[in-house]
């Protein structure tokens, strides 16, 4: 349902499994966390959204080992990442426990010892940060601003990539070849250039210059 391809899957070496949670075992889908080329990690999501991860496994990002040049586009989750990916955005991160449901700016919180862990953030001049606009998103994007800097930091999303992708990924192709050639814009690049995107809806009306705002979705 959310659009992500077999060739993607295999990218970032899913696979499906049981694990046990409180109400027993249960199927999941596993997400691998991989640094310098090795799984140091694995978050298990099992369909009724319940999480769980590698027992005293390295703290690491999600998709850490796309970060190569000094730009890197935040997330909520592992399925952000793999939309982001399939829209051609291939340095997308996330951490591995989501989004707190307040800001603390706690500097010795869990949920952002991977921050620490990541020698290669060290390099980032721009951080675009891609988030829910729920409490918790918000309070991720203050998080992470904080952290980092906001002279380094952008929110340009006030929702999440995953829910852009699965609307993006219902467009037929003749949708997408008609709207494309009105701007002289390619399918992947309207995508990959969606910061600032207009939502209204889930159909495409008509594009639109300026702010960076190449699509806008109306009922």
């Amino acid at each position: 349902t959310r659009g992500i391809s077999e060739q993607t899957a295999q990218k970032f070496r899913l696979f499906e499994g049981q694990e046990t949670f409180g109400n027993g075992s249960v199927p999941c889908i596993s997400f691998p966390y991989i640094a310098d080329g090795e799984i140091v990690n694995v978050k298990y999501r099992a369909y009724d959204k319940q999480f769980k991860q590698t027992k005293d496994a390295q703290r690491t990002l999600y998709n850490i080992d796309s970060i190569t040049g000094d730009t890197a586009v935040f997330v909520e989750g592992e399925m952000d990442v793999l939309a982001c990916y399939e829209a051609g955005i291939k340095n997308a991160i996330s951490l591995p426990d989501g989004a707190p449901k307040e800001a603390k700016f706690n500097e010795t919180d869990k949920r952002f010892a991977a921050l620490a862990e990541c020698a290669k953030l060290e390099g980032l001049n721009k951080i675009i940060i891609a988030v829910d606009a729920d409490e918790a998103g918000r309070a991720l994007a203050a998080e992470l601003a904080h952290r980092f800097g906001k002279d380094r930091c952008s929110v340009r999303m006030p929702m999440s990539v995953c829910w852009i992708m699965e609307r993006l990924l219902l467009l037929n192709a003749s949708n997408w070849q008609s709207h494309t050639q009105l701007m002289g814009y390619t399918k992947q690049r309207i995508i990959s250039r969606k910061f600032g995107i207009c939502m209204r809806g889930n159909r495409p009306s008509h594009f639109q210059r300026g702010s960076r705002c190449l699509i806008v979705f109306t009922n």
